[in-house]
């Protein structure tokens, strides 16, 4: 809910309705609190575009008040944004889209390591090589979406990165062979990219000005904040089986919710 509405807070009568009726040209729901306690749960209630607040005030003085809404208007903010997230269709699968992919596709770089020596015979230049492919990949598709300018067909291309993506994890869990697998890498950057860039891009085109922060607040933890959750998750599937295996799981589950999405939400590829 856009905030519009405006708080005067003051121990003073005359000033508090000498404010409201100067303010009362703006077309603005205007409030009024005689002192910090009650400014305080008129803000828990609703929230207000402005505030107009006396600093000197018997009790709570203002300096107090700002404290306190400074203390929490981030979790006011978080939840707005959160409460924004699920109520909205297509932002909901968007940040799922961005979570799922993350926690089960982007975590297979923490098995690069391990995957250069054990599965490729390589070392640590092998290493290099897959994350350097892996970049290129990311840098073809990052440089194509820019070229394509106010492009109309970005659900189009967000849903071909989610089907690329994993279809892409699943041929290089089953390459053995070193030039092979860069190349199958590369693909890997281009869905990945396609999938994180056009994710980001359309939330920010279609969430409402004042909400834009805290929803890209949330896209964020989806993404940033799963990735260590991704890697323990694959660092412990690998020990209890193998690495080819968990890449393969993790893409089947990516692709499994790339197609419940082709599926069930066929509004997705219609964005623009």
């Amino acid at each position: 809910m856009e905030a519009t509405a405006i708080l005067i807070v003051d121990d003073e009568k005359n000033i508090r309705l000498t404010l409201s009726q100067a303010l009362e040209v703006l077309g603005r729901d205007i409030d009024t609190a005689v002192n910090g306690e009650e400014a305080l749960a008129k803000l828990e209630a609703k929230p207000f575009r402005l505030i107009l607040l006396d600093l000197k005030m018997p009790g709570m003085d203002g300096m107090e008040v700002l404290r306190r809404v400074r203390k929490t208007s981030t979790v006011v903010d978080l939840k707005e944004g959160l409460r924004y997230v699920v109520s909205h269709p297509i932002i909901r699968v968007l940040i799922a889209t961005a979570a799922v992919s993350t926690i089960f596709g982007l975590s297979f770089a923490t098995l690069f390591p391990a995957w250069s020596v054990t599965i490729l015979g390589g070392n640590s230049a092998t290493n290099g090589f897959l994350q350097s492919a892996r970049g290129l990949g990311s840098l073809i598709a990052a440089l194509t979406i820019a070229s394509l300018g106010r492009f109309k067909f970005k659900g189009k291309l967000l849903t071909l990165g989610t089907f690329l993506f994993p279809l892409s994890l699943l041929i290089w869990a089953a390459v053995r062979w070193l030039p092979l697998s860069l190349l199958v890498m590369v693909a890997v950057g281009i869905g990945s990219m396609f999938v994180v860039n056009m994710t980001n891009i359309l939330l920010q085109s279609y969430v409402t000005d004042d909400l834009r922060g805290r929803v890209m607040s949330v896209f964020t933890l989806s993404f940033f904040g799963m990735m260590p959750v991704g890697a323990l998750l694959a660092g412990a599937l690998a020990e209890a089986t193998t690495e080819p295996i968990t890449v393969a799981l993790g893409a089947l589950v990516v692709l499994a919710f790339a197609a419940f999405l082709w599926l069930r939400v066929p509004q997705m590829r219609r964005l623009e």
